[in-house]
């Protein structure tokens, strides 16, 4: 349910090079799920996940997560909560606008985990369709751990993808991935590949 109204704006641009741009965790079982029909497009959804207990009987992967969208015109804001013992909360807002063949996004997240750390991530992007089936995409990313001086991360992505249908695309992609302080994981990379969604 997170995924769907806050990371999937973010997911669109992000790099097909890295998965490390979102914080939600896709894997739920157990679900039982709501979603409301649409009023002019804004919608919003529930999803209550029950699963099993350890030996000491404390909830594991239970978790709540709520979302909705307001729409108006060619302008949109999501916003999203998780509650699970995993990690205490985790907030998202985003919000996209679209102007002709022009698609811009923003996006912040917050996770706060049960041992008092978490992250900040900060997300602008823009994508312009060239053509039907080629698309200019670029995205800077700012990831701030709350209790971490000098470990900022900043991705910064640029690419363009040409699709061959709706599951099937190739890309380039010039990605880039640096921290405040320098680590070994920081990288630089000029990439092109296939990509298959189903």
């Amino acid at each position: 349910m997170y995924y769907d109204y806050i990371d999937d704006e973010l997911d669109r641009h992000r790099s097909h090079y890295s998965d490390a741009l979102v914080f939600g965790d896709l894997f739920v079982s157990n679900a039982v799920v709501y979603r409301s029909p649409d009023f002019n497009g804004s919608n919003f959804g529930v999803l209550v996940e029950l699963n099993d207990a350890d030996n000491a009987g404390n909830a594991v992967d239970e978790r709540i997560e709520i979302a909705g969208t307001f729409r108006y015109e060619s302008f949109a804001l999501h916003a999203g909560y998780v509650n699970s013992p995993a990690h205490d909360g985790l907030y998202g807002l985003a919000s996209s606008f679209k102007y002709g063949a022009i698609n811009l996004v923003g996006v912040f997240q917050r996770i706060e985990r049960a041992n008092n750390s978490g992250d900040d991530l900060f997300s602008a992007a823009i994508d312009a369709d060239l053509t039907p089936t080629n698309t200019l995409k670029a995205a800077v990313i700012l990831r701030k751990p709350q209790n971490a001086t000098g470990r900022d991360e900043v991705y910064a992505i640029g690419g363009i993808d040409h699709k061959f249908s709706d599951h099937f695309l190739m890309y380039v992609e010039f990605f880039k991935k640096i921290t405040e302080v320098s680590l070994p994981s920081d990288e630089t990379a000029l990439v092109a590949g296939f990509r298959f969604d189903f």
